[in-house]
């Protein structure tokens, strides 16, 4: 007897029930016993332990934590850019300072150095013109510029596997072989992280003490400065040494209630207004009375 169209089958429904069963068994699986991956993946949540377990830090917001520059970057005259304390830094870290993230600025870095940056951008003109008189050749456009999705779709992903072809033993030279890390170096290195965060707000909090300004102001002297120009940076130059250097200990840190420009801000909450802040705060008494005053002033008009 086979079953009717309109109804179920017991024996479709029961298969089907047993393979959503042994799919859920099986992501269950991977889940439980999942390791840990090299990617960014693999450590943004571990790089949050910090922001977790300290309340002065779980903001995540700069504005609501403070501000402070990254100390194993390298310093830089015109480059300070500020990271919100716990989260923020801890992010950073992971994100550039990976040590076994092979990363494009260090790659670039070391074809510079290893004079090879120029004989790359000559690849890159050689691959335009060629692409750029095939699409001439195709559409009989005699324009002299490519379309931009043709140029970074098509110039973009070719010219990297050629220049790869072409430097052979220079490639090896210059982009370093980093094999993928160990259980064992993953776990020091989130260790490294949260050392390196907690002694940044230790850092931060010492600062607030000393600071003869109150921790709701800001001093002058820890504002960045404009960027400069050509000329403002040849001035500078007239009238400072040249081992001088421009940032101060003020210049790292930036307290709660400011963005990383120095600006002062205000928290979502004291922005939304006041019908909002009481649904928001779930405050249904304020609720109330607020559209009881309203009533009464609409009455009154």
């Amino acid at each position: 007897m086979t079953p009717r169209h309109d109804e179920p089958n017991e024996l479709t429904s029961s298969n089907e029930n047993d393979d959503n069963h042994n799919k859920n068994n099986n992501n269950l699986n991977k889940s439980q016993g999942k390791k840990i991956s090299v990617g960014s993946d693999s450590v943004s949540g571990v790089g949050d332990i910090y922001s977790r377990n300290l309340t002065s830090s779980s903001s995540g917001r700069g504005s609501a934590s403070g501000w402070t520059i990254c100390p194993l970057c390298p310093p830089k005259r015109n480059n300070q850019k500020k990271y919100a304390l716990g989260r923020g830094i801890a992010s950073h870290l992971h994100a550039v300072h990976t040590p076994w993230k092979a990363h494009e600025s260090k790659r670039q870095r070391k074809l510079r150095e290893g004079g090879q940056k120029r004989y790359i951008n000559e690849l890159r003109r050689q691959q335009r013109k060629r692409k750029l008189s095939e699409h001439q050749e195709e559409t009989g456009d005699k324009s002299k510029e490519v379309d931009n999705d043709i140029d970074n779709r098509e110039i973009g992903n070719t010219w990297k596997k050629e220049i790869d072809v072409e430097l052979k033993d220079g490639k090896e030279k210059t982009t370093k072989q980093v094999k993928a890390p160990t259980p064992e170096q993953i776990r020091e290195w989130n260790e490294r992280v949260v050392q390196i965060t907690a002694q940044v707000e230790q850092e931060f909090l010492a600062q607030q003490q000393q600071s003869d300004a109150p921790t709701n102001q800001i001093s002058s002297s820890s504002l960045p400065q404009q960027p400069p120009t050509k000329k403002r940076r040849r001035n500078n130059n007239h009238n400072e040494p040249k081992n001088a250097t421009t940032t101060t200990k003020n210049d790292n840190y930036i307290p709660a209630g400011y963005d990383r420009n120095g600006n002062q801000t205000s928290s979502y909450q004291d922005s939304l207004p006041i019908f909002l802040k009481f649904a928001s705060d779930g405050d249904l008494d304020g609720l109330r009375q607020h559209v009881v005053q309203q009533q009464q002033q609409q009455q009154q008009q």
